[in-house]
């Protein structure tokens, strides 16, 4: 069984999907279930419709661990076959725009969130990183400098999207699809290791972006049919719709 890439796509749009559901209803239903006559219970006290729903809600993003790494196998993939390297650029840096308040009502319930930003601007940095390694670091004949240059690039990268989603742990995933393409070894490796560290970094489930890399495995380099402009509108689009929905549920 193979995937092409717009099916790797849908796979990553529902697994987020699922995962934001858990994030921005099911959670807040939880902190809800939880608080009896105005005391929020814990330990074995904790309310039996309060751990069914903390069970879904886990479910939901294990599910959502599946998205960041196939969107960022998608960034690598789409960095390296556009035709048009600004106009990609453009498309990501307006969409990080329109997303940045979908994003903060969902994250805070606030116009403005300065403690993360939307993960289309680690997709952004992440392609500029690309770009510059491109540009600059491989054109170093000299081996020892062009690997110097391409980690300091690197670095860059990660520092600048310590507060977006995905971090510097997924900018360092990314990194390891682009600079390991070729050696398969060197690939699961890297990628392996940025998800652990993406687990330390975040929380435990992240563990289960793993299977993730099994998904992309069966990736068969076929575009398919679909729109390019899907993710870009479904992001914003439906992080809003979550927001509202779980605002008109008083949550």
């Amino acid at each position: 069984m193979t995937l092409n890439r717009n099916a790797l796509k849908t796979t990553a749009l529902i697994s987020m999907l699922l995962d934001h559901i858990g994030m921005i209803i099911v959670y807040p239903m939880y902190i809800h279930a939880c608080m009896v006559d105005g005391v929020e219970m814990m330990g074995e006290l904790v309310p039996d419709e309060a751990k069914r729903l903390y069970i879904i809600y886990t479910i939901l993003r294990i599910i959502g661990r599946l998205a960041f790494p196939i969107f960022a196998f998608m960034i690598t993939e789409g960095f390296q076959h556009t035709h048009d390297l600004k106009k990609y650029i453009l498309r990501l840096f307006l969409f990080a725009v329109i997303s940045e308040i979908p994003y903060n009502l969902a994250a805070g319930r606030s116009f403005s969130y300065p403690y993360s930003q939307n993960v289309l601007w680690t997709f952004l940095v992440a392609v500029i990183m690309m770009w510059a390694v491109e540009k600059y670091a491989l054109k170093i004949e000299n081996t020892a400098k062009r690997t110097a240059v391409s980690i300091l690039i690197v670095i860059a990268a990660v520092l600048l999207t310590l507060l977006s989603d995905g971090g510097s742990s997924g900018m360092l995933l990314i990194a390891s699809m682009y600079f390991f393409k070729d050696d398969k070894k060197k690939y699961w490796l890297g990628c392996a290791a940025s998800i652990i560290i993406m687990s330390i970094q975040f929380m435990d489930i992240q563990i289960f972006a793993l299977l993730a890399l099994v998904l992309i495995e069966m990736y068969n380099g076929e575009k398919g049919k679909g729109s390019k402009y899907l993710f870009y509108i479904f992001y914003p689009a439906h992080l809003l719709a979550l927001t509202i929905i779980s605002s008109a549920m008083g949550l």
